[in-house]
């Protein structure tokens, strides 16, 4: 991403409010917003390495992790919603996630899959946590 830092007024172009997930969908939309323009190309590619750089590498966090992403991602969809349209918006359009995300959490804890059970627990978590208008808190706690 290629940003005109001249074209705003104010330097923090990002909301502090995201964690890991939504926050280019945010600023595309604010410049969108401003009249600004956005480039897109075609024929530049990005070898996404996954998850090889990250603590998600090791297979001992590999719950953790999950419930990490889960739960971001999730919060920051409700966040994004919320923002950028309003709160009865953002129930809207997650509270079909939220009650699916529910019942597979409680299908995998039923069935021993504990990596997808922390999975939908983390998904389920990120959404309540927003839903009662909580701040992005959650971070991997590594011993």
């Amino acid at each position: 991403m290629f940003i005109d830092l001249s074209k705003f007024n104010n330097k923090s172009l990002f909301d502090e409010n995201y964690f890991l997930f939504f926050e280019e969908f945010d600023l595309c939309r604010q410049v969108l917003k401003n009249h600004g323009k956005i480039f897109v190309s075609k024929n530049l590619f990005v070898k996404h390495l996954g998850h090889k750089g990250s603590v998600a590498a090791n297979p001992i966090y590999e719950k953790e992790t999950a419930f990490l992403r889960s739960w971001h991602w999730m919060w920051s969809s409700f966040y994004y919603y919320e923002k950028n349209f309003s709160y009865f918006y953002a129930v809207k359009s997650m509270y079909g996630k939220f009650f699916r995300s529910l019942f597979k959490m409680i299908y995998y804890k039923i069935f021993y899959n504990s990596v997808k059970f922390k999975m939908y627990y983390g998904r389920v978590c990120g959404i309540w946590n927003r839903l009662l208008g909580r701040k992005s808190w959650y971070r991997l706690k590594i011993n």
